[in-house]
């Protein structure tokens, strides 16, 4: 029986429940060259998150020795204020090192926004489609 049962505070079941490892949310296509990134429900919380996601990227995409397509999902994605800009910096070292181009997704237009504000701002592609387009 799992012990957290039997502390006090939340358990986190919605995490442990949902929770997709990084390794199954990354996945490529070498017929199409294309990397698919299925970010959706991911919340990240700090530097540590962060780490993961770019660990993964390099761990997938590094050994290719050439660039790729890359769709990213981003629906009912968070990421804390806190380490918001430490992700975009993380967008825009895998996107220099990795992309040929990207295609990124989410119907929330409050995070199609944000994330084209913010991307925009460090001239990083910024072409973020929601479920209209």
């Amino acid at each position: 029986m799992d012990l957290a049962i039997f502390q006090p505070g939340p358990m986190g079941l919605r995490e442990r429940m949902l929770g997709i490892h990084i390794e199954d949310r990354l996945n490529y296509d070498s017929a199409s060259n294309t990397v698919y990134m299925n970010f959706s429900g991911m919340r990240v919380r700090d530097e540590a998150d962060i780490k993961m996601i770019v660990d993964a990227v390099d761990t997938l995409l590094g050994g290719l020795g050439k660039r790729v397509h890359s769709v990213v999902n981003y629906e009912r994605f968070s990421c804390d204020d806190d380490v918001f800009a430490q992700y975009i910096d993380a967008v825009k070292y895998v996107e220099e090192t990795y992309y040929i181009d990207v295609k990124r997704y989410t119907s929330g237009a409050f995070l199609r926004h944000k994330l084209g504000s913010e991307l925009a701002k460090r001239e990083i592609s910024f072409e973020v489609l929601g479920s209209n387009d």
